[in-house]
């Protein structure tokens, strides 16, 4: 039994593995990877989520995202509410830790989950120094699954902007 559940597991992850992108920028990398619905049900039910809580949120557009300032020409800021998803010529914006913590209080969600939530997703606002500082995290775009777009990202060094366009992000389905 354990040997099908690897192979599963195996297979899950090839499947969304073959739509991770990753692009570097101005000193910067960000990458992307889609990730199923089950896993996200079942990272999430680890934190103490129901079925019926996490749901809405495993039915969006959810990435793992991960962001780091290789050798930019100064620390970079920047806020994640201000990334959209671009589909046929439409903004959707990321959703961001309010949206889903009002979606969350009509489920009675506990605060250890909410805080486990949190800490899941890629920050909404952050700096990160020059010389590899980084961090990682969870996104979601509500785009239907299987949803291909491009990803505007930006940040500013010292007041100046800069932006990444990550061509053909693809959910998983």
């Amino acid at each position: 039994m354990m040997g099908l559940f690897k192979v599963v597991l195996f297979f899950m992850l090839l499947l969304t593995s073959v739509f991770a992108k990753k692009l570097s920028k101005d000193g910067v990398t960000f990458s992307i990877e889609p990730i199923a619905s089950l896993e996200v049900k079942a990272f999430y039910l680890g934190r103490g989520f129901s079925q019926e809580q996490i749901k809405p949120y495993s039915q969006t557009c959810v990435f793992t995202t991960f962001l780091r300032n290789d050798n930019a020409k100064g620390t970079i800021h920047f806020v994640r509410k201000n990334w959209f998803a671009l589909k046929d010529t439409k903004r959707f914006y990321i959703k961001n830790d309010d949206y889903w913590f009002k979606k969350f209080k009509k489920t009675k969600v506990k605060m250890s989950s909410k805080i486990a939530f949190e800490l899941g997703q890629i920050p909404e606002e952050q700096s990160y120094a020059t010389g590899g500082d980084w961090n990682e995290g969870m996104l979601s775009v509500d785009l239907p699954r299987g949803s291909k777009f491009d990803l505007k990202i930006n940040w500013n060094i010292k007041g100046k902007k800069y932006e990444l366009t990550i061509h053909d992000v693809k959910c998983a389905k």
